[in-house]
């Protein structure tokens, strides 16, 4: 989708998080429709024609011309340091290596081979529009003793959900089950810049109020934010596994579908009636099996339309 569609997805995740400050009675949960803006575009940050994107692109091209300067300029600023009588030798290795450490970390990943050899951290749409950083900022924001902080950041990880949701709803999709699998998973056919990302973008901003305000009411029906994670995980979890079986076994796995499904669906019913997480956890399970085993039958129809 594009920039004004997923910021303006932000801000109904800001509103959801001033909603809940004002049914909950914690002002302080109203901080985080700052940033939820700022997550809401941050996914694109891989995207060299989106704004954060060519800053991203600006700041990292300056810091790699530092990377090779500064360690010059430190090593001539040890060197007076050690003449004057102010370092002892502890301080001069605890220097260099913390220098010389992050100046080739910075040179390493900005390298032209890191890029060839590892695609999948630098390219559109893969690293970037994972879990990686929700999980990262929703941790942080949890163990975070200041509630205006922990707001901040889990308002930024709202926004970054927010368009990791709205993107999957394109045809190209997005590998949400990494680190189980790289393969995208799609769960709509909204065409980038088209009628149809209008109406999508609509729908989701709906949506994403709605569900603030059903949060608010009812705290536990949180769980229900990571259900197509749940789905795409189960998705991609089939292919995954076959790819490891012996050939006995994977026929057997290709063949019987049907039992498993029947299996899997008594397993859900079982989790169903407890909790709200069980019924996310079976839910997810049953639907993104189910997609697989239809997604699989489409592509047979199509090899077979060729033939």
């Amino acid at each position: 989708m594009t920039g004004k569609s997923h910021v303006s997805l932000g801000f109904a995740v800001g509103a959801s998080m001033v909603i809940f400050a004002v049914g909950t009675k914690q002002p302080e949960y109203a901080f985080g429709m700052l940033s939820a803006p700022i997550g809401s575009l941050f996914p694109d940050i891989d995207h060299n024609k989106t704004k954060i994107g060519r800053i991203r692109k600006t700041v990292f091209d300056a810091l790699k011309k530092l990377a090779i300067v500064i360690p010059i300029m430190v090593v001539a600023l040890v060197g007076l340091l050690i003449y004057l009588g102010y370092l002892n030798i502890t301080d001069i290795i605890g220097i260099l290596l913390v220098v010389f450490a992050i100046s080739g970390l910075i040179l390493i990943i900005g390298s032209d081979h890191m890029k060839e050899k590892h695609p999948f951290l630098y390219k559109h749409r893969n690293i970037m529009h994972t879990l990686l950083v929700v999980i990262a900022a929703q941790y942080v924001g949890s163990v975070v003793s200041n509630l205006s902080v922990s707001a901040i950041l889990i308002g930024f990880a709202g926004g970054y959900l927010s368009h990791l949701y709205s993107d999957s709803l394109t045809i190209t999709g997005l590998p949400l089950a990494w680190p189980l699998s790289q393969e995208d998973v799609s769960f709509g056919k909204v065409v980038t810049g088209k009628a149809s990302e209008i109406v999508a973008a609509v729908f989701c901003f709906i949506a994403v109020i709605v569900y603030g305000v059903i949060v608010t009411i009812d705290q536990s029906q949180l769980p229900w934010i990571a259900f197509p994670f749940i789905v795409a995980f189960a998705h991609e979890l089939p292919g995954t596994l076959v790819k490891k079986m012996s050939p006995k076994t994977r026929s057997f796995f290709l063949y019987k579908k049907p039992y498993i499904i029947m299996v899997l669906s008594v397993l859900g019913i079982i989790l169903f009636f407890h909790d709200t997480k069980g019924k996310v956890i079976s839910l997810g399970i049953m639907v993104g099996f189910i997609k697989k085993c239809i997604s699989r039958k489409q592509v047979k129809r199509k090899v077979r339309t060729k033939k």
